[in-house]
């Protein structure tokens, strides 16, 4: 079994695989790889369809967007740490290939609230999403419009001062039901803002997005008795996404919704469904190709393709670079 990596060993010849070679501690000269097979590397490791970021109990059981989590793999980070040149040639794949199902309140977390005035007093979050390179490369994104975690005991006492600062003791006199629709409204008020800070992050991809998913499951008020579906679109323009999923939407009424945001763009429904990709409450996944028997069935189909003699366009057809990437799989993995 091959378990050494090193990028500096001599030049010279590749190892031949190891279940050819009788010196099984020869380390693997990894980078005198061509770069086409190190790239199909990376890809079997870290290509796993969907990153999740430890969703709670309740989002995998009310979402779309964590249906059947377990069955995807989680991607071999350790690769990017085995040197520099592999993390700089690694992760832009990592990045750009994966759909980052990302978490609520997800403008706090790094490398995005530094990014945003607002969020220089808010309680840092606990670990990056992922590293600043990830405003340059990652490209699918799923989203959430939810009032999880959005503060409701801390502004309700914020605006019983506010109030009383402009008229003294306005809440006390106040009967309940009454004092009920005001601090409804100032909730749902403080949630259409956290919502519009989240879709205008969303900017700050620097190089746009291919896909987008955005889930209404939970669009719900702090109170449960209204639905707040978020129409305003114009942060496309500038997201520029090839396809936009919409989950969770419940009804006709919520479906229309969407024509009149296509409206607020000055675009029809057709228009604005063919320039975005928009589909509403899909059936299909197109991410689950990724799940967990994945790796088994695309090294079948590749050995099938070398047996047949009909390797594709960049991949060489004989059976060695087979076990070459495995021996390469298995060196950075152990």
């Amino acid at each position: 079994m091959v378990t050494v990596v090193t990028a500096d060993s001599p030049p010279g010849t590749l190892p031949q695989s190891s279940k050819h070679n009788n010196n099984n501690n020869q380390p693997f000269r990894f980078l005198d790889l061509p770069s086409e097979l190190r790239l199909k590397v990376y890809s079997q490791l870290l290509i796993v369809g969907k990153i999740f970021y430890t969703p709670t109990p309740w989002e995998i059981r009310k979402r779309d967007r964590f249906k059947d989590l377990s069955s995807y793999e989680i991607p071999q980070l350790q690769l990017l740490r085995v040197n520099k040149q592999v993390h700089n040639e690694a992760e832009p794949v990592y990045l750009s290939k994966n759909l980052f199902v990302l978490p609520p309140q997800w403008p706090q977390y790094s490398p995005f609230r530094d990014k945003h005035g607002d969020m220089k007093y808010s309680r840092p979050r606990d670990r990056p999403l992922f590293s600043s390179l990830g405003l340059d490369y990652v490209r699918h994104v799923s989203i959430a419009f939810t009032s999880a975690n959005e503060g409701w005991t801390a502004i309700r006492s914020t605006l019983w001062d506010a109030a009383d600062s402009e008229d003294p003791n306005i809440l006390e006199n106040m009967d309940g039901a009454a004092r009920l629709v005001f601090f409804h409204s100032a909730a749902m008020g403080h949630q259409a803002h956290n919502w519009k800070l989240m879709v205008d992050t969303l900017e700050h991809f620097s190089k746009g997005l291919r896909s987008l998913d955005m889930d209404f499951s939970d669009a719900y008020c702090e109170l449960g008795c209204h639905r707040l579906v978020y129409t305003k679109f114009g942060f496309l323009e500038e997201v520029r996404p090839q396809r936009v999923r919409l989950l969770g939407l419940r009804g006709k009424e919520e479906s229309e919704n969407v024509e009149r945001a296509a409206e607020k763009l000055g675009l029809g429904r057709e228009e604005f469904v063919k320039k975005y990709g928009v589909v509403v409450n899909p059936e299909e996944d197109s991410w689950a190709v990724y799940k967990a028997d994945k790796k088994a069935l695309k090294s079948k189909e590749h050995k099938e393709k070398i047996e047949e003699g009909g390797a594709g366009k960049g991949e060489r057809s004989d059976s060695g670079d087979v076990e070459g990437i495995e021996d390469a799989i298995e060196s950075l993995t152990h």
